[in-house]
């Protein structure tokens, strides 16, 4: 458990010595710390939260790409009492301990830490970038130049990936193609890894997974926004949705699901943001993919 103001937690001892060798061991530092936004930072929850990409230098110099979320006023209310409002980055520090407790892909922890300033808080998660990984919304453009039987492997995986979470009753909350990095794989479709490393999924920005009763509406919650938010073509849609279906042993429920995706995929809905603090300006750069978001 935190403490009631603030605290700091490092992923491995590991981790604490890279960040102190960086001389970014400690909440100021990483706070304080110049770097570019990988995208424009979200201005909701009263708050904003925003990620960078920096790198590390290990004692042989070599470079460690990890991503570094920042977060102001930025929280949710807890579901059980006393209803607490913590940050909602918190929430995702929290998921990422129950993936790697069940062995599901997803990054790896650098360092959590949390604190509150006037009364607002303030909360940094920083994670371990995916080695060689591209998004599955730019794999899907890629993949008419891709091997077949890599394509096939990578949608098989990823169903795979899908239902083993969902298995666990967790409702990820924006399963969109950016938010499944495709790991073990170079970005051009030239450079497609050897016969003997195979790519592999990993689920990432998961602070609005939470714990769902019915599975079948996780499925086509999750698979709704998937479908949406990505450029899938027919093929490769109908193999993900059976791969999906083969994977929680319920092959009939193929047609079904993908009836009630297309029908849930057709509705809208938005809320409009509300925002009274913002961030430091730190200028954007170019989208190379985030680990968290």
């Amino acid at each position: 458990m935190f403490s009631k103001n603030n605290c700091d937690r490092f992923g491995s001892s590991g981790d604490h010595a890279l960040l102190k060798a960086n001389r970014l061991d400690s909440f100021d530092a990483l706070w304080d710390t110049k770097a570019d936004w990988v995208e424009p930072p979200n201005y909701r929850r009263r708050g904003w939260s925003g990620v960078c990409r920096i790198e590390l230098q290990n004692s042989a110099g070599a470079g460690i790409g990890v991503y570094l979320k920042r977060q102001e006023g930025h929280c949710y209310r807890d579901s059980v009492p006393p209803f607490r409002r913590r940050p909602t980055a918190y929430r995702e520090y929290r998921n990422l301990l129950k993936m790697r407790t069940h062995s599901i892909a997803a990054p790896d922890i650098v360092y959590y830490g949390q604190r509150r300033v006037g009364g607002v808080w303030q909360a940094i998660l920083m994670t371990r970038e995916i080695p060689q990984s591209i998004s599955l919304e730019d794999y899907l453009h890629q993949s008419p130049g891709r091997p077949h039987s890599e394509v096939i492997h990578v949608l098989r995986e990823t169903a795979a990936l899908a239902a083993r979470f969902h298995g666990r009753h967790w409702e990820h909350g924006a399963l969109y193609g950016k938010h499944v990095l495709i790991g073990g794989m170079a970005k051009e479709a030239s450079d497609a890894p050897s016969a003997d490393r195979k790519p592999f999924p990993c689920l990432i920005d998961i602070e609005k997974a939470r714990f769902r009763l019915f599975r079948w509406r996780i499925a086509v919650h999750d698979l709704a926004q998937l479908y949406r938010h990505t450029a899938w073509d027919a093929p490769d849609w109908q193999l993900f949705v059976n791969h999906y279906s083969a994977e929680i042993r319920k092959p009939w429920l193929g047609p079904i699901l993908k009836g009630m995706i297309g029908r849930k995929a057709q509705r809208k809905h938005g809320r409009p943001a509300f925002c009274r603090i913002r961030p430091p300006h730190i200028p954007l750069i170019g989208r190379p993919r985030k680990a968290m978001g």
